[in-house]
């Protein structure tokens, strides 16, 4: 597929690429800017999110039984309704997606990133009847993300087991926190559940 490009109401969609169903020579590159959000008002829920542009990017590589996938989202003039929502991603976030899908197996995220204005997060692992997952956060409390709480705060956890009943592990830790003209410093907490 030397260029594909399809332009309408709802954005421009581009592609280009290689397919070998026998082979492992498979690379895909495709990429969409969307209009602003207003477009879509009657898919979205409500007033809960918003952009004025997105631009989303996708690549697939490798064998058709188990390629490996890159996703890209950047929004432009990110707006939600959810104050907290809004303060932690700001107004240009980006998201990113690397997974491998395997014949028959789980995915396996090799790595989901989310980077906001007060928020910097990833994924790793295992999705499937069995969870292997490895997450941490860096998040610094605005005083729009979480009203009356200053200061950052760090997650590290882990989600393992059958996806029915896994176990989850969670260590937070922040080097000053400060609610309601109170200090905690040193903190350090771990949870399992």
């Amino acid at each position: 597929l030397r260029a594909l490009r399809l332009v309408g109401a709802a954005g421009v969609a581009e592609g280009a690429g290689r397919l070998d169903p026998r082979r492992a020579r498979n690379a895909l590159r495709l990429r969409a800017t969307l209009p602003p959000s207003s477009v879509f008002a009657a898919l979205l829920p409500g007033e809960t999110i918003g952009w004025a542009a997105l631009e989303a990017e996708a690549t697939l590589d490798g064998r058709l039984d188990s390629p490996l996938v890159a996703l890209t989202l950047r929004p432009a003039g990110l707006t939600s309704g959810v104050a907290p929502l809004g303060a932690l991603l700001g107004p240009a976030p980006h998201v990113s997606l690397r997974t491998t899908l395997a014949p028959g197996g789980a995915p396996r995220v090799e790595l989901l990133t989310l980077a906001g204005q007060a928020i910097q997060a990833e994924l790793r692992g295992s999705i499937g009847p069995v969870l292997d997952l490895a997450f941490a956060a860096e998040i610094a409390a605005p005083d729009g993300a979480i009203p009356g709480l200053a200061g950052a705060l760090r997650l590290r956890g882990t989600a393992t087991g059958p996806r029915d009943d896994p176990s989850l592990t969670l260590a937070a830790e922040s080097a000053r926190l400060e609610a309601a003209g109170r200090v905690v410093e040193a903190l350090a907490l771990t949870a399992r559940i």
